[in-house]
């Protein structure tokens, strides 16, 4: 529970922090991803606790909530890459398809 913790916590300073670089950006997706595992684990619950559970949902909205300053920072190319990297993640990590969630973006993002 103690990395879970601190991915959280790392992805709480990326959120906090939205005018971090594209580099940055990009380690804050990944760290979400992670914690996306920690999420899925059958386990979970002893892993992750309901409160920190909560906050990564918290954090989830402050994402979504700034995801045009995300999204200006990383850019559409980027994102198109990792996905590919990663095999394309499931439409329900919707963190790696920003470029989608924009309206007037989808189309002009590369």
């Amino acid at each position: 529970m103690e990395k879970g913790k601190e991915l959280i916590e790392k992805y709480k300073g990326y959120i906090l922090d939205p005018e971090g670089n594209a580099v940055e950006i990009m380690e804050m997706l990944f760290v979400r991803e992670k914690i996306q595992d920690f999420l899925e684990s059958p386990d979970q619950i002893t892993i992750i606790p309901p409160e920190l559970h909560r906050t990564v949902m918290e954090l989830d909205d402050q994402l979504w909530h700034n995801i045009d300053t995300f999204f200006e920072i990383i850019g559409g190319v980027e994102l198109k890459a990792a996905r590919s990297k990663l095999g394309n993640p499931p439409r329900f990590h919707w963190w790696w398809y920003l470029d989608e969630l924009i309206p007037g973006k989808a189309v002009s993002a590369g």
